[in-house]
């Protein structure tokens, strides 16, 4: 996320950064997010507004629908 305060360069300067974190998700087949997920069934994600402390940002929320690697 970055500083709300210029929204049209925040999305200019993140947008890229999306599909970039998407596609690192999706292709991480041998590594599966240290060994702890053995199928990644559909990953979402949102852009708005966000905050971090007082300060008001702008950025990106990814969801990860995972199964779980069981080890008995």
């Amino acid at each position: 996320h970055t500083a709300a305060k210029n929204k049209a360069r925040a999305v200019e300067e993140l947008n890229p950064l999306a599909r970039l974190v998407y596609r690192a998700l999706w292709s991480d087949a041998n590594f599966q997010l240290n060994g702890t997920v053995d199928t990644i069934n559909e990953i979402s994600y949102e852009f708005g507004p966000l905050g971090y402390d007082a300060t008001d940002t702008i950025g990106y929320t990814f969801t990860i629908d995972v199964k779980i690697r069981e080890t008995l």
